[in-house]
Order: structure tokens, then C-alpha cells, then sequence
């Protein structure tokens, strides 16, 4: 007789290993791609999907008006790390944030005949996790929506939000994320009470084109403060940011002498089957480096770093004669008398 046991799963190790390093904004983002995705069959301008939040030193609360969660879904369902769906593993958003902002959520879905809510505390009983879910009453004088409470936060989500920049931060990542919705009206994000508004690109337009017939590619020239990189949105998602995308789409293949693109700004719009976009990702991001190589003319280097060595002794002795502080200054001061040198015999 074969005795089938079920293998456990730490929890502490599922929260290790789920958890990436990212952004706060990134986190809470998740959230509201599943107030999006609850409500888009019925969204417009006229009718927008409103997602509130307020961040506390201790408490994260995120509330919607996405017409709760459906009756057939079970806290099973909710809770569950992972779906397999062909080639795709889903259902791990909303549990990669929960994991990554605190140690208890809450949720409370405010539904007319199946209002119910929803635990999950890491904290709480053995190795597994272990979810609660019970029938509440229904409140008609509430939106139906969603109110979901993270607590127990994470020690570096706290050193987060006691600083002031974090909430002007994650307004302005979120307007970035969610630049299309916003745009379009069909999106009203509140952090603290305070409205995300829609963040563009603030940089010099050079060039447009489309690629493989339905990507929009608008090519930018930013300053030396902006993040260099692809911004890429499918059906206004963002799925690729500037920070994140540069392996996938082999940024390093920009490397011409004379050019840098440390500047170089992308935005990818795309409406279509996400499946058709991972088909076309290889041969669409092969495309955009040669559009970017073709305008190649606005990255040329105005400057060049001059590096060269030279024994420690004669620099310290220049260092002392000069009252510099570093053999950077010296080679300077060196160049420029080159230069000041040149000049002269130039022109005389």
C-alpha cells in the first residue's frame, strides 16, 4: 500500500522567495490592476474606476467601487499562490504585493447578496498559511467595492513612508503607470486624498514610427537626470518600465563609439492580444534598437572621459604644488593648459 503525504510549503519561505525588490508604487499597483480588471466591462469616462488609498506608518487601506468580489469566488481561490494557465503562471500579483507590504490583509467585499470578507495572517497558525473568510452584512449606503487593510507592515515599508517623499514619490509613479487610464478619464487614483494626475514623458519628441504594424514607438531625447530606457504599455498597461526593460530588450547593443544614449527615451503603445506581443517581443525589440540606430545623429557624445595612469609620486607632488585635492583636478588643470597652449598657437 502507497501512503501519499502533501508537502509543506514554509510560509516564511514562500514570502522570502515571492518578494522582489521594487518600488512601493510598484507594489501597490497590483492592486489597482484588479480594481481595473473587476470593473473594465463597465468603465468609461462617465463612469471611471475609482481606487482610494491611504498610507499610515502601520496600515495600508485600498478602497474601490468594483462591485466586490463575485460569489463564486472562494478565499481558496483568492489566496492561491500560483494558476497554471498553459504557458503563463498566474494568481501571483496581488499575493507578491500583500507579501511584499506587510504581514495581515483584510478584505471586505461589499456585494448586494454575497458581502463577505476575507483574512490571511502570516503570523497566525503553523508553517502553512492558512486563510478566514465569513458572510458580513451588506451595506447599501456603502459603495459596492472592495476595502482591503495590509497590516503588521513590513520594517522597510515603514522606514518608507516616515519619509514624506515617499507619498510624492508614489503619486508620481502612479501617474506614470497609469498615464493612459488617467488620460483617457476612465481612472481616479486618490494617495492620502491627494489626486494622481497623468505623467508623460517630459523630454524633446525626435522621431515616431510604427513597428510590425500595430506598435506605436515614440523615440525621446531626455536630460541627463532622466532614466534611460522603454516604457512599454499594452492596451494601457504598463508592463515594461525604463528600469526594468533594458535586459529584456538588449539595451547594451547600443554601444556605437561616439554616442551615448543615456538619454534615449522610449514609449511603446500597443492595442492587441498580450499573446501575440510575447510572439512578436524578440523581433519588435530587434526593430526598436535599429530605429533608435537609425537616429543615432541626436546621441552623439559631446564629451569623452580621458583616463590614462601615471606613477603616484609625480601626482602627489602636482597635488601638493597646485593645492589640489585629487589627481582628477590635476588632470584637468593639465588639459586645460594643454588646450589654453593650442589656442594660442592657433591663432597666432
Amino acid at each position: 500500500m502507497i501512503n501519499y503525504s502533501k508537502v509543506i510549503i514554509n510560509k516564511n519561505f514562500l514570502k522570502r522567495y515571492l518578494v522582489e525588490k521594487e518600488d512601493i508604487s510598484k507594489s501597490l499597483s497590483r492592486f489597482i490592476d484588479n480594481s481595473i480588471n473587476a470593473r473594465e466591462e463597465i468603465t468609461t469616462s462617465e463612469n471611471p474606476c475609482e481606487v482610494s488609498m491611504n498610507i499610515f506608518e502601520n496600515l495600508i487601506m485600498i478602497s474601490d467601487n468594483s462591485g466586490g468580489i463575485h460569489g463564486n469566488l472562494t478565499d481558496k481561490e483568492i489566496f492561491r499562490i500560483g494558476m497554471d494557465k498553459g504557458e503563463n503562471i498566474s494568481g501571483l500579483g496581488m499575493k507578491k504585493s500583500f507579501f511584499r507590504l506587510g504581514n495581515k490583509i483584510d478584505i471586505f467585499s461589499n456585494r448586494n447578496g454575497c458581502s463577505r470578507k476575507f483574512s490571511l495572517d502570516i503570523k497566525l497558525g503553523g508553517e502553512e498559511l492558512t486563510s478566514q473568510s465569513e458572510n458580513i452584512d451588506y451595506n447599501p449606503e456603502v459603495t459596492e467595492g472592495t476595502n482591503i487593510f495590509i497590516s503588521d507592515l513590513d520594517n522597510n515599508i515603514n522606514k518608507e513612508i516616515i519619509n514624506s517623499y515617499t507619498i510624492d514619490n508614489i503619486l508620481a509613479r502612479l501617474g506614470r503607470i497609469y498615464s493612459k487610464f488617467i488620460k483617457k478619464g476612465e481612472l481616479i487614483i486618490l494617495v492620502n486624498e491627494r489626486k494622481v494626475t497623468a505623467k508623460n514623458i517630459e523630454a524633446e519628441k525626435i522621431s515616431s514610427c510604427k513597428i510590425l504594424g500595430s506598435y506605436q514607438v515614440d523615440l525621446y531625447k531626455g536630460s541627463k537626470d532622466d532614466i534611460s530606457g522603454i516604457d512599454l504599455f499594452i492596451n494601457n498597461y504598463m508592463i515594461y518600465n525604463r528600469e526594468k526593460s533594458k535586459e529584456e530588450v538588449k539595451w547594451n547593443l547600443l554601444n556605437e563609439a561616439k554616442h551615448t544614449y543615456t538619454d534615449c527615451i522610449v514609449e511603446i503603445s500597443y492595442y492587441g492580444e498580450k499573446l501575440k506581443f510575447i510572439e512578436n517581443k524578440e523581433e519588435l525589440f530587434t526593430e526598436v534598437i535599429k530605429f533608435i540606430k537609425e537616429n543615432k545623429v541626436y546621441f552623439e557624445s559631446k564629451t569623452i572621459i580621458i583616463q590614462y595612469e601615471m606613477p603616484i609620486t609625480k601626482v602627489e607632488e602636482l597635488k601638493e604644488y597646485y593645492y589640489e585635492n585629487t589627481a582628477k583636478a590635476i588632470g584637468i588643470k593639465a588639459f586645460n593648459k594643454l588646450y589654453e597652449d593650442f589656442s594660442y598657437k592657433k591663432n597666432n
